[in-house]
């Protein structure tokens, strides 16, 4: 098949085109962040241009780009649902039939009250009422928008969402402060951190079977994140200390860093901290029985948490 990936230059889409390419694929993978520079892979054409042009000659199309805030509210529209929908309508024109839309877990809100059964791939993406930040409110538009549009257009829609990502670089933290990954609360919660080569096997997956659904790319097993963030480290980064932060210490630290940003003429989003502490101490576990299915498994998230017993 040959398969267009957007946000190619991202954690994520790089990690669709190398798992498209090395299952086969032809991969277009759309560049937009960086400069296109040529790959040393026949099987990968690095591309920029419009979506009436991108989407010629392909079998399937992976979005993965996602400008994120802060951005004027007409830009991140534009740039996001607006955009998604055009990549829908051209391909479409051009004879796609499957278009991979990746999603998010949070579209389920913070309302989603934990427990020990986890949340099915079938659940509906939350009201508006119950999301408190533009990233997982665009998420939610995104899939119902395109959702619609699909319907009547004859595509085949697939959605993936995600959990947290991490990879061998990226450590699977709140966010990182010099050498320092911080976590919010004690670290006893499980939070869904999902190596970014297992969501690309996923989609790859998807891509392949080419039937419309919504699958979870989340972990199977729920380990605290604490100890898994340790587990990473000593995998892969030795040297970074993974902290627990009190809710109130890691509220001041948003605060600062965004009066730090202002100073300097930054872009910057006031901190929305009930948000971000919320989300990051929730304890939610997600069902992947669509994903298994399809045979897949989050083997390289299944190595970070075999190591925490080591």
């Amino acid at each position: 098949m040959r398969v267009l990936v957007t946000g190619a230059a991202g954690r994520l889409g790089g990690a669709c085109v190398a798992a498209l390419a090395h299952a086969g694929h032809e991969v277009r993978a759309v560049r937009h962040r960086r400069p296109v520079a040529p790959v040393p892979d026949r099987r990968i054409e690095v591309r920029q241009g419009a979506a009436a042009e991108l989407t010629r000659d392909v079998d399937a199309v992976v979005h993965c780009a996602f400008r994120f805030a802060p951005h004027p509210a007409a830009d991140y529209r534009r740039d996001n649902l607006d955009a998604a929908l055009r990549l829908m309508e051209h391909g479409r024109a051009h004879g796609v039939r499957t278009f991979v839309q990746v999603s998010s877990v949070m579209v389920y809100g913070l309302d989603a009250a934990p427990g020990a059964v986890p949340l099915p791939e079938s659940r509906p993406p939350a009201a508006g009422s119950e999301v408190l930040d533009p990233y997982p409110a665009m998420k939610i538009e995104l899939e119902r928008r395109l959702g619609a549009l699909a319907e009547r257009l004859g595509v085949n829609l697939v959605v993936i969402r995600p959990g947290i990502l991490f990879d061998d670089r990226t450590p699977p933290v709140v966010r990182t402060v010099g050498r320092f990954g911080l976590l919010v609360g004690a670290g006893r919660n499980h939070l869904p951190f999902v190596h970014a080569a297992d969501v690309a096997d996923l989609v790859r997956r998807a891509v392949e079977d080419g039937r419309p659904a919504v699958y979870h790319a989340a972990p199977a097993r729920a380990v605290a994140a604490l100890p898994f963030a340790r587990a990473w480290c000593r995998r892969h980064d030795p040297g970074l200390r993974v902290l627990p932060v009190p809710r109130p210490a890691y509220a001041a630290l948003g605060l600062l860093t965004w009066a730090a940003a202002r100073v300097r003429g930054r872009p910057a989003r006031w901190p929305n901290l009930r948000y971000g502490i919320r989300r990051s101490t929730r304890d939610l576990r997600y069902d992947v029985g669509r994903a298994r299915a399809l045979g897949w498994d989050d083997t390289r998230t299944r190595t970070v948490q075999e190591g925490i017993d080591r």
